[in-house]
């Protein structure tokens, strides 16, 4: 959730940046736009991570049964990074196209209620209604959460390595972040 919520909101400092004119300076230093926006994304992505590991580090002071080898912090880690880089991108693209503020917090509530509630974050899909199970298995919140919660609490691999999981969200977070980049390139 820390990932989600954080992700979601990338874009609201790229507004800050377009409004403040910070952003439009520096698109026109020499700096490629990909190489700015690409910036960014990195840096989100690990603050959220930095964030990610906080709440597990909690997580386990407070007597959560985890199996933390390093294995299963790099694939956790790489479920939550693909994830975030994915909706990162997606926030900053919707930031880029409407350059206001409230249209990112009608992204942030109108997307994330439902990506969380229609995934397994919050109850296992083996426990769901079959047609939220199904609609479940298509979100990419619960792609990132299965391999979380399988790598961590039952050291197995199993859905980050399945080719829907693995491929699809690195692919998702990579055409996102393109189409970010090209309309940024289109801004100036």
């Amino acid at each position: 959730m820390t990932v989600l919520f954080g992700a979601s909101q990338a874009g609201i400092g790229l507004i800050r940046d377009m409004q403040s004119g910070f952003l439009p300076r520096l698109l026109a230093s020499p700096a490629d736009p990909g190489v700015v926006l690409s910036g960014k994304l990195l840096a989100d992505v690990l603050r959220l991570l930095g964030q990610a590991i906080v709440i597990v580090l909690l997580g386990l002071l407070l007597g959560a049964n985890l199996r933390p080898s390093p294995a299963a912090w790099a694939a956790s880690l790489l479920a939550l990074a693909l994830f975030a880089a994915g909706f990162s991108s997606l926030s900053c693209l919707v930031a880029i196209k409407t350059g206001a503020q409230e249209s990112m917090a009608t992204f942030v509530h109108l997307v994330n209620m439902p990506l969380l509630f229609s995934s397994s974050a919050l109850v296992p899909a083996r426990q769901m209604p079959e047609w939220l199970a199904t609609i479940s298995r298509g979100n990419p919140l619960t792609l990132a959460v299965d391999a979380c919660r399988d790598a961590l609490l039952f050291g197995e691999f199993t859905s980050l390595a399945a080719p829907p999981a693995a491929g699809a969200d690195g692919r998702r977070s990579i055409l996102a972040g393109v189409f970010a980049i090209r309309n940024l390139r289109q801004q100036q």
